[in-house]
């Protein structure tokens, strides 16, 4: 199954302080509610790979999570730091259920190149998400102190795909009592 999904938001990536966006891969919770995840840890943490856009300082990254402890894998971003209205795009690929890879490119019409940093061969290998995951868009601004300027990302051309690519039946919405936020007095 292949879903492609149009996302469109503002002008250019901005690259106000810390402001990453791009693609992640994330362990699934059974109970479909969202929440972190671990086939390893008691605890709910979180487990993930992200592929992410970060230009302030002329760099983008590989991050991850494992049982809640970050790892990054920055590699250079190839452009000026200042080129924001200039495209990028991400690929992610999980192979054999543990080896993900990632890719990149500027323009549409480019060969994706493999992002190779620190990465062993090119792959990070990752054993504890070889069950279903949560994959989508990611967007992380980091901006300090609030009340905090919003941070725009544009993300256009977003598709899913694969052999075992499924849509889980959604939880049922809540009551709308459950809905109010705030307290009554």
């Amino acid at each position: 199954q292949s879903s492609t999904f149009d996302l469109n938001g503002g002008a250019a990536f901005d690259n106000g302080n810390y402001h990453m966006a791009g693609l992640m891969a994330r362990a699934y919770n059974p109970d479909n509610s969202g929440a972190p995840y671990s086939t390893t840890d008691a605890n709910a943490a979180e487990n993930y790979v992200m592929l992410l856009r970060f230009q302030e300082y002329g760099i983008n990254e590989v991050n991850e999570a494992t049982n809640g402890v970050r790892g990054q894998h920055t590699f250079a971003d190839g452009t000026s730091a200042t080129d924001l209205a200039a495209t990028r795009y991400f690929r992610m690929v999980r192979l054999s259920l543990t080896n993900f890879t990632f890719y990149w490119k500027t323009n549409q019409a480019d060969s994706w190149v493999q992002i190779m940093s620190d990465l062993p061969g090119g792959v990070l290998v990752r054993s504890d998400l070889t069950g279903p995951l949560q994959v989508g868009i990611a967007q992380s601004p980091f901006s300090t102190p609030p009340p905090a300027p919003t941070r725009d990302a544009v993300f256009t051309d977003f598709e899913l795909s694969g052999a075992n690519v499924t849509f889980p039946t959604m939880p049922a919405a809540p009551r709308s009592e459950e809905r109010r936020v705030g307290k009554e007095c």
